[in-house]
């Protein structure tokens, strides 16, 4: 059909109004639009503008006057480095000394340098530059040959030398030898004689004295007169020494006594005799008891004990016990020694037949040096003492049958 009229506000035959974009029917803006271009707000509220709010809140669309971040990160905010890069700093904190923001100190140079140094340069003496220094005594001068020095006591101009013995500040006195010559050479030998002569020097004689006069003598004896060692060395000899090594045969004596006997009469007074060979003169003879009593008489000896002293013109002694016989019930052990004196070997003589003798032999302080048991005694015996000391030693022979002692001298 077609329509014959359209009512008054309506713009078609349907009934439908122009909406506000001028469309007939039209749903007008739509919503969130701006305008029927479709176009919507922009943020500073213009419709299809381009405009947006910048860090400081202006909002245009104008990115040239967007504002901006300072040194400090304050946006809009107006604080920028200085020349030291201090963000709102004022050039101070990189000042040189000449006043200037990062500069050398060249601007200002003074007679040392930079910075109005006049100073730094100056030696002792107040040069800029000069060559005067201070010696370690404290001078200052530009002449160093006059430069203090260390003494021998690290002492700076001191005035301590070493002395001839190495001595700091020394007087020589501590190497001075006994002449008192300066590292001399003369020394005190052990007998206090000081010269540098080392072949007089004292030396020690045989006793160990520093210059004495002992010497050795031909016996080796120290300060001896050889007498130790010199002697009779003729074997045949009664008094042969063998020890001795220097002979003096003038003094050798060949005086034996043979026989030297006691014989008792039946009321017990003995007859002395003797016989002797060899010697040198008359002989003198001597009869000597058990109590050292010499006898007088002996042709009427009382009965004891007896030693024979026989004596040459030479001065030559044998010693002997005297062998008794008669009266063997009152002397029943009676012995004879032969020699005495000995040089240690014996004979023990005696008048019968002995058996289980004991001998004992004594020294002079009554101490046993000797024993031995069970003897038997058939006419002599030989014995030998030489391990015994030179002295006067007592024999006693006991038995069942009794006792009986000599005495026994014996010579080294």
């Amino acid at each position: 059909g077609s329509c014959t009229g359209i009512a008054d506000g309506e713009c078609d035959c349907d009934g439908n109004v122009l909406d506000e974009c001028g469309v007939c029917g039209g749903s007008g803006i739509a919503d969130g639009d701006c305008d029927c271009a479709g176009n919507v707000l922009d943020e500073c509220g213009v419709c299809g503008g381009s405009g947006y709010s910048d860090e400081c809140g202006v909002c245009n669309d104008d990115s040239s006057d967007d504002c901006v971040q300072d040194c400090n990160g304050d946006w809009g905010g107006t604080a920028v480095l200085d020349d030291c890069g201090v963000c709102g700093g004022d050039n101070s904190s990189c000042l040189d000394c000449c006043g200037v923001p990062n500069g050398d100190g060249t601007t200002c140079d003074g007679a040392c340098g930079a910075c109005n140094d006049d100073t730094s340069c100056l030696d002792c003496a107040g040069v800029a530059n000069g060559d005067s220094t201070l010696d370690e005594c404290g001078t200052c001068d530009n002449d160093t040959t006059n430069d203090c020095v260390q003494d021998c006591n690290g002492d700076w101009g001191g005035t301590a030398v070493v002395d001839d013995c190495g001595v700091c500040g020394g007087d020589n006195s501590s190497c001075l030898d006994c002449a008192g010559v300066v590292n001399g050479d003369s020394t005190i030998d052990e007998c206090g004689t000081c010269d540098n002569d080392p072949t007089n020097d004292c030396v020690q004689d045989c006793n160990g004295d520093w210059g004495g006069t002992a010497v050795l003598d031909d016996c080796g004896v120290c300060g001896g007169d050889n007498s130790s060692c010199t002697g009779c060395m003729d074997e045949l000899a009664t008094n042969f020494n063998s020890d001795a090594t220097i002979p003096d045969n003038d003094s050798c004596c060949y005086l034996v006594i043979t026989s030297a006997s006691i014989t008792y009469n039946d009321w017990g007074i003995g007859l002395g005799t003797v016989v002797t060979e060899g010697g040198e003169g008359e002989v003198s003879i001597v009869w000597t008891d058990a109590n050292d009593v010499i006898a007088t008489n002996t042709d009427s000896l009382a009965y004891s004990s007896y030693t024979v002293t026989v004596t040459d013109s030479n001065d030559c002694s044998v010693i002997v016990d005297a062998t008794q016989t008669g009266l063997n019930e009152t002397d029943p052990l009676a012995f004879g020694l032969f020699p005495n004196p000995t040089t240690g070997a014996i004979t023990l003589q005696a008048s019968t037949e002995m058996h289980d003798v004991n001998m004992q032999i004594f020294d002079a302080t009554g101490r046993v040096v000797f024993t031995q048991s069970n003897l038997i005694v058939q006419g002599s015996i030989s014995l030998d003492f030489s391990n015994l000391s030179t002295g006067t030693y007592t024999i006693m022979l006991n038995n069942n049958n009794g006792v009986s002692v000599r005495r026994l001298s014996i010579q080294h």
